[in-house]
């Protein structure tokens, strides 16, 4: 989780630096990485309702032939990464 959190705050301190770095190692235009990181949501630590989400994504991959199997998704996660918890 500290690697995470130190990347998180590289990402934040060097926006531009990190699109073009994202961008190269992708084999993106700058412009595609740039609207890629608008989209996403780095994550720092999951809540309730991400769980909630990802159940819902599993059940949706489930009922169109997506996935075979139910997995238990909190297991899938360390206990650290939890919102709420201590970085480790």
């Amino acid at each position: 989780m500290a690697a995470h959190d130190e990347a998180w705050q590289w990402i934040q301190a060097h926006r531009e630096e990190a699109i073009a770095l994202g961008a190269r190692l992708q084999n993106v235009s700058e412009q595609e990485a740039r609207q890629l990181y608008d989209w996403t949501h780095f994550t720092q630590r999951l809540s309730e309702s991400d769980f909630r989400a990802l159940e819902a994504d599993m059940q949706f991959m489930l009922d169109n032939g997506m996935m075979r199997n139910r997995v238990d998704v909190r297991a899938l996660v360390a206990p650290a990464a939890l919102d709420g918890a201590s970085a480790q």
